[in-house]
């Protein structure tokens, strides 16, 4: 089970460096980012052969609005990004709480998309996978997220390999049965 979380993160993971490298092939590049993200999904939510189909459609549909939505809303979604144009140069109080409140604006969309689309993933999962479905979604976004950034995030592959410590990645123990090393 680790590593199969593990292998599709870094599937993730190596997608989001080939998007930074070829912009230009943005289309095949969202398909295969879109197909890693439905594996994980299939996999975290055990969403049946049966399920599969219907989900997919619909999930589809849903990455697709909230991506183009992301899109237009540019770096007033994201805190960081719009903090980061605030403190480029001074700016008034007046334009402050503008860029504040297109940050809110933008939030509430993407939160009125997810809302519209609770209903539609209700026809196609169980309930203990529409519980989980919000939370995995917005997880793989924060890694998705982490990755572009290039930070030292646990995790992520900084200058400290993909676990961060200073010894670098062990494996995985489970087969040792060392779980608490």
């Amino acid at each position: 089970m680790k590593k199969m979380i593990f292998s599709v993160l870094m599937v993730m993971g190596a997608l989001v460096a080939f998007a930074q490298d070829k912009p230009a092939d943005d289309g095949q590049m969202r398909q295969k980012l879109f197909d890693a993200k439905m594996r994980e999904m299939v996999y975290r939510l055990e969403i049946t052969d049966a399920q599969k189909p219907e989900f997919e459609k619909v999930y589809r549909e849903y990455d697709s609005e909230i991506h183009a939505l992301l899109e237009k809303c540019g770096p007033n979604f994201h805190k960081k990004k719009a903090d980061k144009e605030l403190r480029e140069k001074e700016k008034s109080a007046a334009d402050v709480a503008a860029v504040m409140k297109q940050r809110l604006d933008a939030q509430k969309m993407v939160l009125e998309v997810r809302s519209s689309y609770i209903d539609r993933f209700a026809k196609v999962l169980d309930g203990k996978q529409l519980r989980k479905f919000f939370d995995v979604e917005k997880n793989m976004q924060d890694k998705l997220r982490k990755g572009r950034r290039g930070g030292h995030d646990r995790g992520n592959g900084g200058p400290r390999g993909p676990r961060g410590g200073k010894r670098g990645f062990k494996g995985d123990r489970s087969d040792r049965g060392d779980f608490n090393r």
